[in-house]
């Protein structure tokens, strides 16, 4: 007798996902593999690279791609073939035989991978990524548009890391991109704001209508609005979904036998508008024509015992077919038994509105996201998490603001963090999560039940062609559901007509915490989770309309600055262009800015090496006897915040560079202890105690920043 060997199955068949459409094509081992409901084919490389190789590549694919999102792993298996066949027809060419690029091509195919070097490598993958930089090389892709270039660059790089770390090949990390590609990524992606009707004429590129209070309100109004039909559209979702309990416990009810015996005979004119059948007294009974409560809640019973609470329409009784027909059809219905697509898309939204956060790391919440909670006096903080793929996985937190509804008007102006968050919001996107959890319960259970992992996501569908199984939601699925979304409301006098995508949101959300927080773009990153502030300048911020306000606050600086280090030179307005009523009230606006600290004189030359010139020593400015402090609210708060961001400052300072410390920043901390020790015994005492309290939860809830002193 032979003895029966077990056999290891591959990784990439292990991970095959099955086909849910007759249509689509199944994974072929050694060729491709199924992963979220889209076919990663390789099998052009078999002939080029050999079996063994492809199927080491499937291998490692599947293992590092089966939970991300599918039209994520779809741009980077095409563009890695893409990459992996040039390879191979660059090697190919005999004038190319002694290129590094042909040494890696021979290692890959031979299995020996182990002796490619870094540099070796890099060299290899500059020979593709070369001809995507050069804009008139057509020999990779047909388009010169720098940005379609730069996003086959970065959607290689992320899967050549990736692969890396399975031992494919060196790890070399990630490729430089295209001269200034990073900056015209941010402008491609408008606000909400800057959208316009088909029949209305530009104006955020028009110097003279564009400006930063318009856009920002269109910004603030539109947003709101989108949010608002959200909640209308998950409120409607969840009244149809509990009203399936009233329906089902009515009383007078008929029973389960009743209703399948009155099934077969349901008249073929039963559903037939123009007409008023007369019906069999079962049928009258369980599926009457004028009661449309006790119609819908036979048939909803009859679906939940003997279709598991779900059904595809041409599989059911063609008799059954006519009551779904004058039941409203498949999608009332439905919606009456569990969530679907409109009550999935407005959730989504509403989170997106509410955390700014990133498409991916949204779709790939888990079916329980809440990862913290924290009060800030009438407000509650909650926090959602998940990790962003293309940057490492990196964790990605949202904070979504709850207020009940009694205390709504009297925290309105504790809400520093959000500023889409308004009084008259009816449900924080925290309660949005915990209304689809209760409308995707069924099909959550009936997944789990299947042994389906999708069930541990949060956003989960059933499949439309095979209603009983459930699934991730796909990205073409998305846009038919915010395709009628917004044909739905296209007569709105705010959003309709709108082009409105959702990866408008974050932008929409980030410029509006930046004219929240004045312009401060370090605030923005640290609220958006970005890793900086010059990060979120580049991709959200970028816009003209914004950078236009920023060189008038330059500007404005540059007219105060003047007027506060002229001095009282008699002659200065004149030399300045100005005429001396002007220059006295730009001077008197520059003692009322800044820290509340200006100059009385700053010609007088008493620093070293400032005779007979402006003085420009702004580190000795704590113990320069000609510095004055002019005690104003916003002066008092800056005072405490400068203060503040010195104390907490000092230890770390001080191991680093302890001299400096002592030369430099420690007057200047002793000046903030003198000034607020003789605010204190003044009559502004109760004034400084309100603007060190108020700093203090500034910084607490993430609405301030500390001062770096370097």
């Amino acid at each position: 007798m032979t003895k029966a060997v077990a056999i290891e199955l591959p990784a990439h068949v292990l991970l095959n996902q099955p086909c849910t459409d007759a249509r689509e094509r199944p994974g072929v081992p050694g060729h491709s593999v199924r992963l979220n409901g889209k076919l990663h084919d390789f099998s052009a490389l078999i002939p080029l690279y050999g079996a063994s190789f492809t199927e080491r590549l499937l291998d490692a694919f599947a293992r590092k791609y089966v939970h991300d999102t599918a039209s994520t792993t779809e741009k980077r298996c095409g563009n890695l073939r893409k990459f992996l066949l040039y390879l191979a027809g660059f090697a190919a060419d005999a004038s190319n035989q002694n290129t590094a690029a042909a040494q890696s091509y021979k290692a890959l195919i031979e299995n020996q991978s182990a002796s490619i070097t870094p540099t070796q490598w890099a060299d290899t993958v500059n020979v593709f990524v070369s001809r995507l930089r050069d804009l008139s090389d057509h020999s990779v892709v047909k388009s010169s548009n720098s940005l379609t270039r730069q996003n086959i660059i970065e959607s290689l790089s992320i899967p050549l890391q990736h692969l890396a770390q399975e031992g494919l090949w060196p790890d070399i990390g990630a490729l430089r991109g295209l001269p200034g590609s990073r900056v015209s990524r941010g402008t491609n992606i408008p606000s909400l704001g800057e959208l316009q009707h088909s029949t209305e004429a530009s104006e955020t590129t028009s110097q003279s209508t564009a400006t930063y209070g318009v856009v920002n309100e269109r910004n603030r109004e539109r947003l709101l609005r989108l949010r608002s039909l959200c909640e209308d559209a998950l409120l409607e979702e969840q009244a149809a979904f509990d009203r399936r309990l009233k329906l089902l416990f009515a009383p007078g009810r008929p029973s389960l036998r009743e209703i399948r015996a009155a099934i077969p005979l349901i008249s073929l004119s039963y559903a037939r508008p123009d007409r008023d059948p007369i019906l069999h007294p079962k049928v009258e009974k369980c599926f009457p024509l004028d009661d449309d409560d006790r119609r819908l809640g036979s048939l909803l019973r009859y679906i939940i015992s003997d279709h598991e609470g779900v059904f595809k329409l041409q599989e059911l009784d063609y008799r059954l077919q006519l009551v779904v027909s004058r039941c409203g059809g498949t999608a009332r219905v439905m919606r009456h038994l569990e969530g679907g697509g409109r009550a999935l898309l407005a959730a989504y939204t509403l989170v997106l509105i509410d955390t700014g956060m990133n498409i991916q790391p949204c779709d790939d919440l888990a079916a329980d996201p809440f990862i913290g909670r924290a009060q800030y006096g009438k407000i509650q903080l909650r926090q959602i998490g998940s990790v962003k793929n293309r940057a490492s996985y990196k964790p990605i937190t949202g904070n979504i603001i709850e207020l009940t509804p009694g205390e709504r008007d009297e925290a309105a102006n504790e809400i520093l963090e959000v500023p889409t968050v308004v009084p008259n919001a009816r449900i924080s996107s925290a309660k949005a999560i915990e209304i689809w959890l209760k409308l995707s319960k069924p099909q959550r259970e009936r997944a789990r039940r299947a042994g389906n992992s999708d069930a541990d996501y949060l956003w989960i569908v059933r499949n439309g062609h095979y209603p009983k199984e459930v699934r991730r939601y796909l990205e073409h699925t998305w846009k038919g559901w915010w395709t009628e979304f917004l044909e739905e409301h296209a007569g709105d006098p705010v959003i309709g007509g709108l082009p409105i995508q959702r990866r408008m949101i974050r932008t929409t959300v980030l410029q509006l915490r930046d004219a929240q927080h004045g312009g401060d773009a370090e605030v923005v990153a640290l609220l958006s989770g970005q890793s900086g502030g010059r990060i979120a300048s580049r991709h959200y911020l970028n816009r003209a309309y914004i950078r236009r306000m920023l060189d008038e606050r330059i500007r404005e600086f540059q007219n105060l600055f003047e007027a506060s280090v002229a001095g009282d030179n008699p002659d200065r307005p004149a030399q300045l262009g100005l005429s001396p009523e002007e220059f006295q009230k730009r001077r008197t606006r520059a003692v009322e800015t800044g820290l509340g600290l200006t100059c009385l004189d700053p010609t007088a030359g008493i620093q070293p090496g400032t005779k007979d010139s402006i003085c420009t020593r702004l580190d000795a400015c704590s113990t320069c006897p000609l510095l004055r402090f002019v005690p104003t609210q916003q002066s008092i708060e800056a005072l405490a915040l400068f203060h503040e961001s010195l104390e907490r400052a000092e230890e770390a300072f001080t191991a680093k560079n302890p001299e400096r410390w002592v030369r430099v920043w420690l007057p200047a901390l002793a000046l903030c202890m003198a000034l607020i020790n003789l605010l204190m015994s003044s009559p502004r005492q109760a004034l400084v105690q309100r603007s060190v309290e108020a700093v203090k939860k500034g910084l607490d809830q993430g609405s301030l920043v500390l001062f770096r002193p370097w």
